[in-house]
């Protein structure tokens, strides 16, 4: 009697397993996987096929580069520029030899290239020569995909999703595209209600260049609830003291890298000049000096672009944040977003870890 009993318990325990497993199988979201052969239309208006999944990558763009590497693809990368250092991973891979230089981001070694036998070449819109490489690797049967300039995040998101489609990163890149946005939701959020604070973005200031209402860096503005001064115009013009004067910034930031100057130097520069001392961002501290790392986030037109409009965000509305952010920021702005995600390339990665992704 008790050998039926024990007999019995066993055969339910087994039935729901069974019944568990089932449900699993047939319940759990399905993995989105590319088929091939796809084709896809890049930047350029050019139609490429890819037969089957790409396992030799090169980059020669740093944008690129950092959108790869977030999609969980580091491991097949086997060429960047030299231009090209983030992620961190990135850089102890090209440094140990694991991946190789290609050369210059403004004109790669096309013979590099082509010894390293890829199956997929990530270029640029942005970068002139880029079409034409495109073109001669073509002529040597090398797939380039061409990613568009990223003139905004709708451009940005389109180059994540058409690259996680090519390598069949579907879920990846949704996953990616999705953090992103909810990064920009938060900021919107959290300064709901606040008015707009102006402010002038300068890229260069002998002489004086900043950004126009049609750049992505005007949208990173807007975004974390900025007024670009010179909305109005477009591109990337040169602009007078006397104009950034006459429009009273309440802000400044200035990406300074290239300036070689040292930082405080830049501040104090300011400060001491009869014009631009007349700028309220100056008589109030309230100049921000972007270097390296700061600097490549306003600069790049990729994951980490939500990155500076946290950032910005909270320069102009601390209180909002609780975060104080210094005046010069450089390697370790990470350290003063509040979200911590640092685009949210170390969380994606750890993402696709844990769905399996290699």
């Amino acid at each position: 009697m008790k050998s039926a009993t024990k007999s019995m318990i066993l055969v339910v325990i087994l039935g729901i397993v069974i019944i568990s497993i089932s449900y699993m199988v047939l319940f759990s979201p399905k993995e989105n996987r590319t088929e091939y052969p796809i084709p896809v239309t890049d930047a350029l208006g050019r139609e490429i096929t890819f037969e089957e999944v790409p396992e030799r990558i090169i980059s020669a763009a740093p944008a690129n580069t950092e959108t790869v590497f977030a999609l969980g693809l580091g491991e097949k990368v086997i060429g960047v520029t030299d231009w090209c250092d983030w992620p961190s991973e990135m850089v102890s891979m090209r440094d140990n030899g694991t991946i190789e230089s290609v050369g210059d981001y403004w004109g790669p070694n096309i013979e590099r290239i082509i010894n390293l036998e890829p199956d997929l070449v990530v270029l640029s819109e942005g970068v002139p020569s880029h079409g034409q490489v495109a073109e001669q690797l073509g002529h040597m049967g090398i797939k380039c995909f061409v990613t568009w300039k990223g003139e905004n995040l709708t451009e940005i998101y389109q180059n994540i999703e058409t690259l996680g489609e090519i390598c069949d990163r579907i879920d990846a890149a949704s996953d990616l595209i999705e953090s992103m946005k909810d990064r920009v939701d938060a900021v919107e959020n959290a300064i709901a209600g606040q008015s707009p604070i102006t402010m002038f973005h300068a890229v260069w200031l002998t002489p004086v260049f900043t950004c126009g209402g049609d750049t992505f860096v005007s949208e990173v503005i807007t975004l974390a609830g900025g007024e670009n001064i010179f909305a109005d115009l477009n591109g990337w013009p040169t602009v007078s003291i006397e104009q950034i004067v006459a429009s009273q910034p309440q802000v400044i930031t200035i990406t300074a890298t290239m300036m070689f100057s040292n930082p405080e130097d830049i501040i104090q520069m300011l400060e001491d000049d009869p014009l631009w001392s007349e700028v309220p961002a100056v008589q109030n501290g309230m100049v921000y000096i972007l270097l390296d790392q700061g600097e490549n986030i306003f600069s790049r037109q990729s994951v980490r672009i939500v990155d500076a409009m946290e950032l910005l965000a909270e320069i102009l509305y601390p209180e909002a944040f609780g975060i104080t952010v210094p005046n010069v920021i450089g390697n370790d702005y990470v350290d003063y977003l509040s979200s911590q995600t640092s685009g949210s390339v170390t969380t994606v990665l750890e993402m696709q870890d844990s769905v399996g992704y290699v």
